[in-house]
């Protein structure tokens, strides 16, 4: 039988049995059957089973080259590499949907499996919500989106694959997608078990300890996915940067925002009894946001490079998913309100409890802004197509002085002519203009929050806790505005803005908030028993992983914040030279060797040799390229070079070179402190695993 046909049975199979286990744990939970929700327990494992079969069915076509299934065909070629025909798997949009379904089954058998019996009457009902999500996306792989289509000729088939787009054969994007999807469909398991709770009326604090730790999973996931996306932007687009707001960037981080919120709100519930409401809200919207991001992507809604392509009929089917997600969600919600009361009510500003709550309604802002100004230009094109088609609309658009009556008139007289509205474009700065402040404002709350206490401060510990910050932070903005200018510009010293001053004392001010925590409890135990620091520290951390593991993370946020800081000092120059040419970049001087071309088994590649000297002294060789794949040779891509330093990154791209006469057109960037971004996020990841922590330790509720 051939592959496509087998893979074709085994997504109906995905899909008959997806939609027999909703049965089941629906019937097994009205009628409280052990024997049907056993049934359906058991349907979530064989739905893991049955989408680990069709994934390798697919893997093993593109390790075959068998081009008779289109999705191959498309993205597959005999001179790739193998890893890159193994992850070609979730490289377009039929695959990465069936990749989606394997992850989702995979958390769903070990959710049910690891709260079996811990929470009987719970899990029911999760599974049915993970069965119904489940029966969704397979629905789309059996009715839309088969990654096993066949071509109807076979005879007539592709003998040789097109091959994936060279942006994606590099190593970050092996390790990205994967990563951001582990975050993205793991949150369904918080989800699950939230609506769960709601439909049982079981709204205790029991069933949050699994959800707090799926979500840290998550977020660990989302973390990583977002800054491997960065690095690979960083080294292979060329462009001197590592996040410019583009659409789909943006879909993974618009849960990773509400995932955050929720993981602070939910210790002021554990501790206070408060924003049980709130916390269930967060479940939702980060979930909803998870699928609201795969619409991005998959619909062709918004206008990106990483998108997947333009497909309607996807985008009215997920647009009909996320009604039904807010209207379910939120009406089971709005139902248990009254099960939801705070145990105690808010008493001071300042305690930990406001600052939590005020950082989690930064979040919940930042989500909202980002979300909106992503689809904006989108929305402004739906605006102008639906005044075009009918005229009630275009009334409330004059009335409302959206659109101008003659402009419109003029067009509508003479229809073909330029439309009197058009999609925008929304740029970097656009984001930057209005995320730089409320970064800022998170990074003070991180800072903020250790040194108030719970319920309320008093005055003298107020005093107490904040003078050391405060000097650090001071001491850190003078040392950013007089003491070490990071590079000297062709004018001079440069000029720190406003907010990158704010930015390098708030980093000071957060950065001695956690010291001080760290001295303080290595102090503490250090009085109760003789130890070494590195001894007392690592008791410190093992005994409370939840909270010094959350301070650790809270240190890698501020190193980052450090290297995004250094943006502050960027510098950059776009020329073109000839062989011998030095040109400045700050402290450092750059010349110009020579360009070569060479090849090899897939490729043809234009290199261009660059000197890099600091003070009449080499302090290393950077050789940018740019690379044309034999099977794509229309999509060359840029290849960056870098010299890596603590201080910054000099960094080079080329966008042309001629050969005969060896001019090329450069592009050169320093990039001050851009690798403490990197290291910051390492030193986050570090807190996060630590800050998972043992079942005994959730059991106590430590933290």
């Amino acid at each position: 039988m051939p592959i496509s046909t087998l893979g074709t049975i085994a997504t109906l199979v995905l899909f008959l049995l997806a939609v027999a286990t909703l049965v089941l744990a629906s019937a097994g939970a009205t009628r409280r059957s052990e024997r049907l929700v056993e049934g359906a327990v058991q349907g979530i494992h064989g739905i893991f089973g049955v989408a680990l079969f069709a994934s390798m069915l697919l893997e093993y076509a593109f390790l075959s080259g068998d081009t008779t299934i289109q999705y191959v065909q498309h993205n597959s070629h005999p001179a790739m590499p193998l890893l890159y025909k193994i992850t070609a798997f979730w490289g377009s949009l039929d695959g990465s949907l069936l990749f989606w379904v394997l992850l989702l089954s995979l958390f769903a058998s070990m959710a049910v499996r690891a709260n079996r019996l811990r929470h009987r009457a719970l899990i029911p009902h999760a599974v049915a919500i993970l069965a119904a999500i489940l029966a969704f996306f397979a629905a789309l792989l059996v009715f839309m989106k088969n990654p096993f289509e066949p071509w109807l000729l076979t005879d007539h088939a592709p003998v040789e694959g097109k091959g994936l787009n060279p942006l994606l054969q590099n190593p970050y994007m092996v390790c990205h997608p994967p990563s951001l999807y582990l975050g993205m469909v793991s949150l369904a398991v918080p989800y699950a078990f939230g609506m769960a709770a709601l439909i049982t009326g079981q709204v205790d604090e029991a069933w949050q300890r699994s959800v707090r730790r799926w979500t840290l999973f998550s977020w660990l996931f989302l973390s990583v996915g977002l800054v491997l996306g960065g690095l690979w932007a960083y080294e292979e687009l060329g462009w001197g940067g590592y996040w410019a707001w583009d659409p789909v960037e943006n879909a993974g981080l618009l849960p990773w925002f509400t995932c955050t919120a929720f993981l602070h709100s939910i210790m002021v519930q554990e501790r206070r009894g408060m924003l049980k409401v709130w916390n269930l809200v967060l479940v939702i919207v980060t979930f909803f946001l998870t699928i609201f991001g795969t619409f991005l992507t998959r619909s062709g809604v918004v206008q990106s490079v990483h998108a997947f392509g333009e497909d309607p009929a996807l985008a009215w089917t997920f647009g009909g998913f996320m009604a039904v997600i807010l209207v379910g969600s939120f009406g089971l919600l709005l139902r248990r309100r009254s099960l939801l009361r705070s145990r105690h009510e808010l008493e001071s500003v300042l305690s930990r409890e406001f600052a939590f709550l005020i950082n989690n309604w930064m979040f919940l802002v930042c989500a909202l802004f980002v979300a909106g100004a992503t689809m904006y230009p989108t929305l402004t094109q739906w605006s102008g197509q639906l005044a075009e088609k009918y005229q009630w609309y275009r009334e409330l658009m004059f009335s409302l002085g959206i659109y101008d009556r003659a402009v419109w008139e003029a067009f509508l007289l003479d229809n073909g002519g330029p439309l009197p509205w058009s999609r925008v474009t929304i740029g970097p700065a656009f984001f930057n203009h209005y995320m730089a402040p409320l970064g800022l404002g998170l990074l003070f709350l991180t800072g903020f929050g250790p040194l108030v206490a719970w319920r309320k401060t008093s005055g003298t510990s107020l005093v107490e806790q904040f003078r050391g910050p405060l000097v650090a932070g001071v001491i850190a903005t003078g040392i950013a505005a007089f003491a070490i200018p990071l590079v000297r510009t062709d004018g001079g010293f440069e000029v720190l803005s406003g907010e990158g001053l704010a930015c390098f004392g708030l980093c000071g001010f957060t950065g001695w908030t956690i010291v001080q925590e760290f001295a303080r409890g290595v102090a503490v135990r250090r009085r109760a028993r003789p130890q070494s620091v590195l001894d007392a520290l690592i008791g410190l951390v093992t005994r409370a992983r939840r909270r010094y593991g959350g301070y650790i993370v809270h240190l890698g946020v501020v190193l980052m914040f450090l290297g995004w800081a250094g943006n502050a000092y960027k510098l950059e120059r776009k020329l073109g030279i000839y062989p011998g040419d030095v040109t400045a970049l700050g402290d450092y001087e750059i010349e110009y060797v020579g360009a070569r071309a060479t090849a090899d088994w897939q490729k043809d590649m234009l290199t261009v040799e660059l000197v890099v000297r600091r003070g009449g002294t080499e302090s290393g060789r950077l050789a940018p390229a740019k690379w044309w794949y034999y099977q794509l040779p229309d999509q060359p891509t840029t290849e960056v070079s870098r010299l890596m330093r603590p201080a910054g990154d000099v960094y080079a791209s080329i966008a042309d070179v001629d050969m005969t006469s060896g001019w090329a057109r450069v592009n050169l960037y320093y990039n001050p402190l851009v690798n403490w971004v990197w290291v910051g996020f390492a030193v986050m990841l570090a807190g996060g695993i630590v800050c998972i922590g043992s079942r005994r330790e959730e059991a106590e509720g430590s933290g």
